[in-house]
């Protein structure tokens, strides 16, 4: 039983070391990704009640949705 044990001990530590060296570089790296630096991404929001089947295309023309500028440093969208 004493083998067993330091097995699993020992691939626990494996695990473990391998888990933490994963987090830290990607926690490291996440300020350079170029998504991240970006001035924002554009989105549709809807401006009034969309009926189920409408189709993208149709509910921007008709007034439906709306486009708009999604900032990382923002939390709502820039209307």
């Amino acid at each position: 039983m004493g083998k067993r044990s330091n097995l699993i001990l020992t691939i626990s530590l494996a695990v473990f070391v391998i888990g933490a060296a994963a987090i830290f570089l990607v926690a490291r790296n996440g300020g350079d990704d170029k998504a991240a630096a970006s001035d924002g991404s554009s989105v549709l929001y809807a401006a009034k009640d969309i009926p189920s089947g409408t189709s993208g295309a149709d509910a921007v023309a008709g007034g439906l949705a709306r486009p708009s500028r999604w900032t990382t440093s923002r939390s709502r969208p820039t209307r």
